[in-house]
């Protein structure tokens, strides 16, 4: 199983690229993930392209970083439910009721995903959004959202959000972005106790992206199996 979710952030290619990528390494990778960037360069009609070569076993994350009233999010997230895409990320500061509690509802009435942002890999997080984790985790404990974000880049806020998890009895998957140019290294994540790497430029910049593909799975099997054989 690959803990691959590709990042799919690129702006410079047109959207036939998006098809040709999906069609090579789908079988390799555990979901894609796509944004405002695309979004904004693409429209709606991008996603309905690429909604085209869904496979409904992926993860087909829609990464707006919802932070609004229930109703907005829902009426944003519905039009992807329709095309195919499974898995939503929110903010989780905005709270739950009139917001996230509806939207989680909504979301597994429809048989889709609802990931929460723990913290975020970037240095301004610090300032922030890491001293509204205490309440960040009474809304996670409250939600049970299928997954966190926790960043690669800052290991350290992996093994914190596994271990309130493990306190809690959540089985919520963590979801680490950061890895490559934000500077975590593949594995890094997985070893301190994410289920899934999010990777962006790395691998839709490589000149063969199948192979930095494997090469990564390669590296999470590796690191896996030091792990229990711990």
């Amino acid at each position: 199983m690959s803990r691959i979710i590709v990042a799919l952030d690129r702006v410079d290619k047109p959207i036939d690229w998006y098809k040709e990528f999906i069609t090579k390494t789908q079988e390799y990778v555990a979901g894609y993930k796509l944004g405002l960037p695309f979004l904004i360069r693409y429209g709606i009609k991008g996603f309905e392209e690429i909604s085209k070569y869904i496979n409904r076993e992926k993860l087909w994350i829609i990464d707006f970083k919802l932070a609004d009233i229930s109703h907005i999010m829902i009426k944003t997230v519905e039009p992807f439910i329709e095309m195919g895409y499974n898995t939503f990320i929110a903010h989780s500061f905005i709270g739950r009721q009139g917001s996230l509690k509806e939207l989680k509802e909504y979301l597994t009435e429809k048989g889709s995903k609802l990931v929460l942002i723990y913290t975020m890999s970037h240095p301004g997080a610090i300032d922030i959004l890491d001293k509204t984790i205490p309440l960040v985790e009474e809304v996670i404990a409250n939600i049970r959202p299928w997954g966190l974000v926790a960043p690669a880049t800052r290991p350290e806020m992996i093994e914190r959000a596994r271990e309130f998890l493990h306190k809690n009895m959540i089985e919520s998957k963590i979801l680490s972005p950061g890895i490559g140019f934000q500077g975590g290294k593949p594995g890094t994540a997985i070893q301190y106790g994410a289920d899934y790497e999010i990777i962006g430029r790395l691998i839709t910049y490589s000149d063969d992206p199948v192979a930095e593909i494997k090469e990564i799975n390669d590296i999470h099997s590796r690191v896996m199996r030091n792990e229990k054989n711990r």
